[in-house]
This record gives C-alpha cells, structure tokens and sequence, in this order.
C-alpha cells in the first residue's frame, strides 16, 4: 500500500521508488526478526500465484475467487470451501487462451507467452500486495484486471502505475475512463451512466412510463440515474434496494410505504443471475403478480438464464407475461470448445496449477454426479474480447519491430504504451474467430468496447424468444414492427397527461411513487414546455410568466400611455395654454404703445410670455414615456421657466416698491441702476448662466450622474417595471433651484406688501396673487406627489407646470387684455389721466412728509426723474412711463405733491 501511495503522490522512477519503499520498510521487518516464523508467514501463501508458466511475454490475471478465514491456531489462510465456480472459471479460461495463442508468437518471433495470476482471497491488503507482485514481473505484457468491484479500482491503479495495459469487463465509471490514475485502462463494457441512458432510450421508445424498480446494490448508480433522469420526469414507480435472500422482502414494504397498484412494468436492474432470480420468484410466487412485464436493464443481462426466468413466470395462474432482456452482442461469441472444456471433469486431469485443485473443489461442490451441469460464468465473453485485443495489439507491435532480440535496447515501459496506444485507437475495429471459425467485430470508443445489444423478448403466450432489435448508445435500430407493436404502450397509468403550462402534483406519501398524480397549472412567475413536468421553472426576475404558462416574457414597462385619459388632458391643456399664450404675445405686440402696456415695462412682459412658452410644452414632456433624453429635457425646461419667471416677477416687484417709495419720500430708489433696462438683461442674463452651468455640472461632470434622471423601477421580483423620472441626490437637485427658490419667496412677500398700491398699478396685486396660488398648489403637490405610484407622479408634475403657469397667465395677462380690449378704447389721454387720478388718490392717503424732507430730497428726485432745466409745464402732461422710469416737470418747486413726481 506504501508502495502503491508513493508512486501515484510523486513523481519518482520506478527504482527510486522501490529504493525508498525499501527503505522505510526495513526497519519494520528487521522488528519483527525474533517472532515466530509460522506466525510471520500465515498469509505467505495468500501472496503465491494460483497458477503460473514462464515465457518471453507474460499475461497476468488477478482474480476474487476464495475467502479469508481463520484456522485453529489463530492465524488466517485462504479458504476454498464452498467456493462457487464462477470465479475460478475466469482464471480456467485466461490460462487456456494463453496456450491457445502462444504457438502463433512463436512461429512468428520465437517468442512464447506465459501467465502469472493471484487470489485477491476477497482481501484488501492481499489485493494490494499481490498487484504489486505481479507488476514486479519483467516480462509482464498485460493484465485482466479483478473481477469484483470494491478491488476493481485498488489494483487496476497499480497495474496501471507501470503502464501496463490492464482490461476490466465486470465494472467501468468515469474514473476509470478519464482518471489520470488510471493511464493505461480500458473496458470492456460501457459505464453504468452509458449502460442507463441506453436503457432510458428503450424505455421511452417503448412508451414505458410507470415502472417499479428493484435493483441490485452494485447497480445503485445506474437505478438512480434512470429515476432522476427518465421516471420522475416523464412518469413514475418506485425506486429501492432488493438483494437476495430476505432484502426481497423490501418490495413489500415499499409497496406498503407508497400504496398504489404495482406497476405493469416491472424494471430488474442486477448483475447477479441469483438476485435476479429471487426477485422474479418474489414477484410472482409470494406477491402473486399477474401479467406483468419483465425488463432487465442494459448491463449484464444473461439470455442463457431465459429458461430459468421462464419456469417461473409460467407458474400456475402467473397469467400472461413478458420478459425483455438486453443481451450484450459481445456474448453472441460462439464459446461452445471453450464451454465443452469447462465443463470437463478436472478431478480426472493432472494438475499443473493451484487453480486445477481449485477448480476440483467447485465441481464437487455444485455439480459433483455431472460436470457437465455446471452453470459457465456469463463473462466469457468479455474476458475473450479483452484477451483478443491485447494480443492482437501485442502482434501488431510485435511485427512492427520485428520481434525483440536480445541485443535491441527494449524499453519495457515504451513497449506497454506502444501497445495500449494501439488498443484504444477508436478508429480500429478488430474482427477475430474464437470458435468454429464464427467471426466476430467490436469497436473502441473512448477507451470502451462498443457493441451494443440485441433486445430478446420472451413471451409466456408462446414460450419462445424473438429479437425486437438493437440498441446502441447513438440509437435504437427496431427489427420485429410487430412485435413492437404488441409489447409497447403497454404501460398504464392511473393519472391524465399534464401538459405544457402544468406540472403534476403527487400525494404526501409518494416520494417513491408519483403516479396518481393531478395537474396544476404553474404558479405565477413560472413556467412548464414538457408534458407530466413534476416542477415548473421559475422566470427571472426581469421576466413573468405567459398567460398559458408555457415561457417567460419580459415584464411590462409601466408609464403614462398615449390613449390615456391623463396624456389626453394634459395635453389638450398644454396647447390649449400654449394658444392663449401665443394669442397675448400678438395683443401686446399690436398695443405695445399704449400707455398701459408701457406702465407694465414692456420688456419685462415679453419675458413673462417667454417663460410661459417654454411651461406649457415642458408640462406635456411628463406625460411621454420617459427616457434618459426626456428626463434631461424635463430638468432643463423647468429650470429655465422656473429662473425665468421668477426672476422677472422679482425684478418687478423691486422696481415698483423701488419707485413709489422713492416718490413718496421724495427720494432716489434704493437700485437705480439694477432696475434699468440693462439692469434688467444683466440680471436675466447672470441668472440663467448661473442655472445653466449647476444643471450642466450635474449631469454631465458628476461621478454618480444627474440628480434628476432616468430610472426603472420594480417594486419585487417578477413585477412589471415603472419607468420615470426621479430625484437620485436632493442635495444637488435644489443646487439649481435656490436662485428661483428665493426669488419667488422674495416676491410672494413684497408682493403683498404691495397690494394696496392704485389699480392701475396692481402688477403686484396680480402678482401676489399668481404666487399665492402657485405655493398653495406647490404644497399640495409635495403632500401627494411622495405617496403616489410612478406614473401619477408624472402626471402630477405635468398638472403642476400647468396650473403654474396657467396662475401666471391669468392673473397678469387677462387683466391687461380685458382693458386692451374695451370696445369703448380708451384714448391714450384718458388713460393718461386714469392713472394720475388714482395715483394721487393713493398718495393723498399717505402722510405728506415735512417742507424740510422735501427740500432735502429735490436732488434725489430731480435725478429720479432725469429733470431737464427749462422745460416747459406741458412737457409735465406728456409724461410717459418707459421702463418704469419717470419723466417729469421742468421746476420743481416746494408746491409739487408726490403725485406729480409719479406721473
């Protein structure tokens, strides 16, 4: 076992590694020099070859064919009593083969071949040793590896650790195909997963879905896969462990855990001929199954046990049954020499091998009055085909180099590779004669024997046999369309065919027994396309479920749709207000010299008009269906309108209040200057560059992206998504807005400071009464706008813009248009004279400050009102009102009012 760990741990020479077993070895052995000899050597003759013949090439074999057992004087030897003849059968054989093919290897190269074989005694430590005996062998050319499946792996990984071509034929796995402990191993019968699809691919070519399943325990792997992969998707039955002797009794309490009919279709998966045999006697003779069918599954079937089989499924009132065996095409070779030597008596031959005295033992054991009665064991075939390709192999690279003389540089190792390399050539195939001249020819695919099998089907109708077909792993090649008709769709179930969009929904006590089962459609969020699916698949989280529950759909994108009601009306209200917005700017524009529109600054009513042209189309942008563009736009239409707006509003505001307390006080405003009409443009101007440049910094420079920008929203998995607009930083989302923030706060508080100034005059009346109005609506939009779904809030921020402006429009423009309008139009002097009457009537209400204010503030005033020395007392009633800036009388003298300072 050391020996065996170092080899495959590290990277050694096969000398240095001997050195270094040794030399840990020694002092172990050296220990134990004073015990007694006998004690020391009670397993030595465990370690002997039960049969072996020198010759230039050596064939070894290891074989699982006697017991351990303890003697009467505690110490433990190999035991042959009551061994069975199967095993030692195996070893008969390999010696026969080896004289048989000898003479050809000496005619050809004068080479003999020989044979070197050991009993692993079914023991793990002798098992080890003695694989490492045989691979000591110089000469040894190839290996049939030991025939018992917990030794399989264990000594082939040893054998193969010297790179010499070992065959299998009683076990294969992935592992031993693509382990790289295994180099130079090849089978010689399929893995158990390839054996279970092959049998899948027959099961669902018959139609056969509601199956029981008892298999052996060697056959765990394959039973577990046809369920998983085959009977819980497309069907159902039941699924346990069965071996001979009393585990058989576990059918019935299977069949008494999951309840239910027993199935018509009764699958055996078990290489043991016995255990098989004993499931069939149970079946029939103690649970009385009637008229049933019988498959055994694609391993090791045996077409010689049919009679067997079939003695007890014609039992009185067994009823009308159905055996289908899969016979591997390998065991079609004809072995009839072989099975006449076999069945020989041995007692009458000499004995030149351990393995003759051996065999004595198992004839008068089990067929001590006729020899000829012995049963042969079923895996001739596979040890012939695995002998075949080595030797042929051998040949090939024998003729190659023209024998091996004694003076050639032979690298041992190089010629065992040379010879596995041409065993696996998967392009080979190799047609041979066993028996009578009976060819036959087998494939290599991927280290593996491919074959096939030919399913033979027995029925009790008739008692005879008949082949179905052939079966290989690439498909299934149906012979007999008839009998394929009589014996598939055989199978019943007692539960209705759940399509696509269900899934079938089994009682609590059937974890072995989905068969009676109901169709549910599939919960929402998942999804079915097969028929009998026993779960449904689940959407991601980004997709739900079709409404026939057959696939998976993106989830929908929730926004405010074209054909709504909220589209419809914001919309007719933004071109609506965009119309009547148009319609002001033609009727200032026709009246732009009447003395009321120049009392109201023209300048600061055409950008009033400006800002609202940019409301009303940006209202109707939250109603589109929202996209990263949009949402830019959004942001920076109602930055601007909000700058605007405010900024003019606030601009008049101070302009008024600046004027008339200048007036009344007899004294210059506080900002002459910034209440200009280039003051008026700078303001704007430095205004909107300020906004501009905050809003382009945020979206465009920021490391997280705009504030205000495009989002999806899925409220949980598998939830239609709600595409909008949205604040992701409040911070720097009211960077931009504190300019019109403060300007409307500013102006809604002058404003109605202001709202007793004279009539004609009450721009700031309307004013504070647009901004009211715009606050009162702005506080209720906060309440509702943060517990609203997506779309509403879109909508709510569209009716927003509007009722905005739509306060502005009203309240500042209707008024003007309502007097523009008179059908009596007013004349310019009337108006003239309308407006000096309500201004004086105003002043007269305030105290008129003391002769000595007056006089303090003339040179205020007179710089005011731009006074212009001589000028005559009529240029006093030409006064005009141009950018809110007064001109008034040529004299100013102690006896003017503040009135005529106004006008």
């Amino acid at each position: 076992t050391l020996l065996y760990t170092i080899k495959f741990e590290f990277p050694m020479t096969k000398g240095f590694t001997l050195i270094f077993a040794t030399i840990l070895v020694f002092p172990v052995i050296s220990e134990d020099n004073n015990k007694d000899q006998e004690t020391c050597n009670s397993f030595s003759h465990n370690d002997q070859p039960i049969a072996k013949h020198d010759g230039d090439l050596i064939i070894g074999g290891i074989f699982n064919i006697g017991r351990t057992s303890e003697t009467d004087d505690g110490t433990y030897q190999c035991s042959y009593k009551d061994i069975r003849q199967y095993g030692i059968q195996k070893a008969i054989l390999l010696r026969w083969l080896v004289e048989q093919t000898s003479p050809m290897f000496e005619e050809h190269f004068n080479m003999s071949l020989g044979y070197e074989m050991y009993d692993t005694c079914n023991d793990y430590n002798i098992a080890m040793r003695v694989s490492v005996a045989l691979t000591q062998n110089p000469a040894l050319i190839g290996v049939s590896a030991v025939d018992f499946m917990q030794l399989t792996k264990m000594t082939t990984a040893v054998s193969a650790a010297y790179l010499v071509p070992t065959f299998v034929y009683m076990y294969n796995d992935q592992e031993l195909m693509e382990g790289a402990r295994f180099p130079t191993v090849y089978s010689m019968i399929d893995t158990e997963c390839k054996e279970a699809e092959m049998t899948i691919q027959f099961l669902r070519r018959m139609n056969y879905t509601y199956m029981d399943i008892w298999y052996h325990p060697f056959s765990v792997e394959m039973a577990e896969y046809i369920h998983a992969n085959y009977t819980e998707k497309v069907g159902c039955g039941r699924l346990a462990e069965v071996w001979k002797g009393k585990d058989v009794k576990k059918i019935a309490e299977t069949y008494n855990t999951t309840g239910g009919e027993p199935a018509d279709v009764q699958l055996i998966l078990s290489n043991s001929h016995f255990t098989t045999e004993a499931i069939f006697s149970y079946l029939v003779n103690d649970l009385g199954f009637r008229n049933k069918i019988y498959v055994l599954g694609f391993s090791v079937a045996r077409s010689k046990n049919i009679q067997k089989y079939a003695r007890i499924l014609t039992a009185p009132g067994a009823g009308q049954n159905t055996l289908i065996l899969p016979q591997a095409n390998l065991m079609d070779v004809p072995l009839d020499t072989v099975r006449s030597y076999l069945a020989e008596p041995w007692s009458e031959k000499p004995k030149r091998d351990k393995i003759d005295d051996i065999y004595e033992i198992a004839q008068r054991n089990w067929c001590p009055d006729d020899t000829s009665t012995c049963d042969t064991t079923s895996w001739l075939g596979y040890i012939v085909a695995g002998f075949k390709l080595l030797t042929q192999a051998l040949f090939d690279n024998l003729k190659q180099r023209n024998g091996v003389n004694d003076g050639d540089n032979f690298c041992l190792e190089s010629f065992r590779k040379s010879v596995y390399s041409t065993i696996i050539n998967e392009s080979r195939s190799i047609e041979g004669e066993l028996d009578q001249n009976m060819p036959f020819t087998f494939e290599m695919k991927n280290k593996t024997i491919t074959t096939g099998y030919t399913v033979i089907v027995w029925q009790s109708s008739t008692n005879e046999t008949e082949i179905l077909g052939e079966i290989f792993p690439d498909g299934i090649n149906i012979k007999n369309t008839a009998l394929l008709q009589e014996i598939s769709h055989y199978n019943t179930s007692c539960s209705p065919e759940c399509g696509p969009g269900t899934y079938t929904q089994f009682g609590e006590n059937m974890k072995h027994l989905p068969c009676c089962w109901t169709c549910s459609p599939c919960p929402k969020n998942y999804f079915s396309t097969g028929t009998n699916e026993i779960s449904c698949e689940k959407c991601t989280v980004s997709q739900t479920s079709t409404k026939t529950l057959t696939g998976c759909v993106t989830v929908e994108e929730i926004c405010i749709e074209p054909g709504s009601q909220f589209f419809i009306s914001g919309t007719f209200f933004a071109v609506l207000g965009t119309v009547l917005t148009l319609i002001v700017c033609v009727v200032v524009f026709v009246c732009r010299n009447r003395p009321l529109v120049k009392a109201s600054d023209l300048g600061y009513l055409v950008m009033v008009l400006v800002s609202l042209l940019i409301s009303f189309p940006a209202s109707i942008i939250p109603l589109v269906k929202p996209t990263v563009f949009s949402c830019i736009v959004e942001y920076y239409m109602y930055n601007l309108f909000a700058t605007l707006i405010t900024i003019n509003l606030c601009f008049k505001c101070v302009k008024i209040y600046g004027i008339f307390s200048a007036a009344k006080d007899f004294g210059a405003p506080k900002f002459g200057k910034l209440i200009t009409t280039k003051g008026h443009v700078a303001v704007n101007i430095v205004s909107i560059a300020i906004n501009a440049f905050l809003i382009s910094f945020d979206c465009y420079y920021r490391m997280d992206g705009p504030s205000w920008r495009f989002s999806k929203y899925q409220p949980g998995p598998h939830e239609p998504y709600d595409l909008l607009c949205d604040c992701h930083d409040i911070k720097y989302l009211l960077l931009p807005s504190l300019i019109p923030i403060s300007a409307f706060l500013f102006t809604l508080a002058l404003a109605f400071k202001m709202k007793n100034f004279p009539h004609n005059f009450r721009e700031s009346l309307n004013i504070f009464a647009a901004t009211f109005i715009v606050c009162v609506c702005s506080c209720m939009f906060l309440g509702g706008y943060t517990l609203s779904p997506p779309h509403i809030k879109s909508f709510l921020r569209s009716v927003v813009m509007l009722v905005t402006s739509s306060s502005f429009l009203f309240c500042i423009f209707i008024p003007k248009l309502a007097v523009l309008l008179d059908q009596r139009r007013m004349g310019a002097q009337e108006e003239k004279q309308s407006i000096a009457d309500n201004v004086r009537e105003y002043v007269a209400r305030t105290p008129v400050n003391s002769q000595t204010e007056k006089r303090k503030n003339v040179g205020s005033v007179r710089d005011l009102l731009a006074i212009t020395p001589g000028s005559s007392r009529g240029s006093e009633r030409r006064t005009i009102t141009r950018n809110n800036s007064s001109v008034g009388a040529d004299n100013v003298s102690q006896n003017h009012s503040p009135a005529d300072i106004v006008i």
